[in-house]
C-alpha cells in the first residue's frame, strides 16, 4: 500500500469516526445544521469531490507522460 493511500484511509477513518460520534458530543440542533443541504458537510463535500477530480486527472495525465506545467 502506498503512503498516499495510507494517509487517505486514515483521514477517511477519522472523518467517519467523527461523524459517528457527532450525535453523542453535539446537541441535536447542531447535528441537524451540519447535515442539512446548506450545512458544513454538504457544502464541504463539493470541494472534496472537486479536489479528488483534479488529483485523479493530474495522476492520469502524469501516468500518460503528459506533464502538467506546474
Amino acid at each position: 500500500m502506498t503512503v498516499q493511500l495510507k494517509w487517505g484511509l486514515r483521514f477517511l477513518a477519522v472523518a467517519v469516526l467523527a461523524l459517528c460520534l457527532a450525535p453523542l458530543v453535539l446537541d441535536r440542533e447542531t447535528v441537524f445544521r451540519l447535515g442539512e443541504e446548506s450545512g458544513l458537510i454538504e457544502q464541504g463535500s463539493v470541494w472534496i469531490w472537486l479536489a479528488a477530480a483534479v488529483w485523479t486527472l493530474g495522476r492520469t495525465l502524469q501516468a500518460r507522460r503528459w506533464r502538467l506545467p506546474w
